[in-house]
């Protein structure tokens, strides 16, 4: 009796630990699909004064160490630049007196590296590991905070442009978000590619839009369409239409990324410009009064010597 007793119970037990076993495997499989790697790193912070030696995998899963919010990531101001170069970001907007966005070391390694990170950004836009951001309603909760699908496109005309974003949606979600790895990765790649990729944006009065490729899986899908096997030429032709024809999303900051990616072509083009700017302008002149000063007032340009 006790042996078959001991049997029936070792066949349970030796049951129940297969199921916690699949079980395990379940759940970890799921986990990996979810954050779109199976790489796993520590989530400590990296060791700033080697960040260059580390890979853009390392550098991505570093990510998850990330606390403070910064271009792209700010709760409570519009700002603007170029975090791969030592600028002070511009404030353009949002509640008087609030912090100035943090340009993080490992985000401007990830941008300083271009194109060369570009795939794995991308891949990883889908990562849903958590970083320590934590962006919430200002002014004692008041207001209210809402995913969407706000996208700046690579191309300005109609027939190229992704669809199921720009739609003005408008999820309501709780009074606080937690910034994802991809979050942060579909930043990087709006800077380097110069476009306003912004993950977080401050909606006056008192809100906040959430625009993440997580919770909204078509800006995912759309940065993915737009940029997917872009090469250093493509890049370099990007920036300089940018630069020498600017609408909405690409103004002179493309200047900026042309200067610090590839020097000899962004020498080539502020000549040209400087030649177009000092013309009589007419009707005909493709180069605008416009254009022209907001190269000068950004010093990508330098002003005519009389």
């Amino acid at each position: 009796m006790w042996s078959h007793f001991f049997s029936t119970k070792r066949s349970r037990w030796f049951g129940f630990s297969l199921a916690g076993v699949l079980y395990l495997v379940l759940s970890l499989t799921w986990y990996f699909n979810q954050i779109g790697s199976f790489t796993v790193f520590p989530t400590r912070p990296l060791d700033t004064s080697k960040l260059p030696d580390y890979s853009v995998e390392e550098l991505i899963a570093g990510l998850q160490a990330e606390s403070d919010e910064g271009l792209g990531t700010h709760s409570a101001a519009w700002a603007s630049g170029f975090i791969a170069i030592d600028e002070e970001p511009r404030f353009r907007g949002g509640i008087l007196g609030s912090a100035k966005p943090v340009v993080s070391p490992v985000m401007k390694e990830l941008v300083s590296r271009g194109v060369a990170a570009m795939p794995e950004l991308l891949d990883h836009v889908n990562d849903h590991r958590p970083t320590r951001i934590v962006v919430k309603l200002r002014l004692g909760g008041f207001g209210c905070m809402w995913h969407s699908d706000e996208y700046s496109p690579r191309y300005s005309d109609r027939k190229n442009l992704p669809v199921n974003v720009n739609t003005n949606s408008m999820n309501i979600t709780e009074r606080e978000y937690t910034v994802r790895v991809g979050d942060l990765c579909y930043v990087a790649i709006g800077q380097i590619v110069n476009r306003h990729l912004r993950a977080v944006r401050y909606q006056p009065t008192a809100c906040l839009v959430v625009n993440s490729p997580i919770e909204t899986p078509a800006l995912a899908e759309a940065v993915k369409k737009d940029w997917a096997g872009l090469t250093a030429d493509e890049h370099q032709q990007c920036l300089i239409q940018d630069a020498s024809d600017p609408w909405d999303d690409a103004d002179q900051s493309a200047l900026k990324r042309l200067r610090f990616y590839y020097p000899k072509a962004h020498v080539a083009l502020v000549v040209e410009l400087h030649m177009l700017a000092a013309l009589t302008i007419t009707s005909e002149n493709s180069y605008s009064l416009a254009a022209r000063f907001n190269l000068l007032s950004s010093g990508l340009l330098l002003p005519s010597r009389k």
